[in-house]
């Protein structure tokens, strides 16, 4: 529970020549968040991506494909996708999840080619 010498010098530093990291990195979250975006209105019909509110967490709702179980079950067995579950937030949002997209574009491009893989599956079989 105490701060050491290097974690203080650590946070000086970022705090002090940080400026130019952390443009970068939002740089790459909304460059992310564009990738999946774009993904959702090109390859996930009934799927919405809710507005970003900062941050690398995106919250995808599920609800208009009426799955019959929470998304994140669905995305965990189908897609083999893990996500945050939308009912850790409201028992009412088990049809969203959130989905960390604080990642590389590869690996977002194969999380998304699974998902789209998994709803297309799901819609030939209905």
């Amino acid at each position: 529970g105490h701060a050491t010498p290097f974690g203080l010098d650590a946070c000086l530093a970022g705090w002090e020549e940080g400026d130019e990291w952390l443009n970068e990195v939002r740089g790459l979250i909304v460059a992310r968040r564009k990738q999946l975006a774009l993904a959702v209105e090109q390859g996930m019909p009934g799927v919405r991506l809710a507005a970003a509110q900062g941050t690398y967490l995106a919250w995808l709702d599920f609800s208009a494909l009426q799955l019959g179980e929470p998304a994140h079950d669905f995305l965990l067995r189908e897609a083999k996708v893990a996500t945050i579950p939308g009912q850790n937030f409201s028992q009412e949002k088990a049809a969203c999840v959130r989905l960390n997209i604080g990642t590389s574009e590869a690996i977002l491009s194969q999380i998304i080619e699974r998902i789209v893989a998994a709803l297309k599956t799901r819609r030939r079989g209905r």
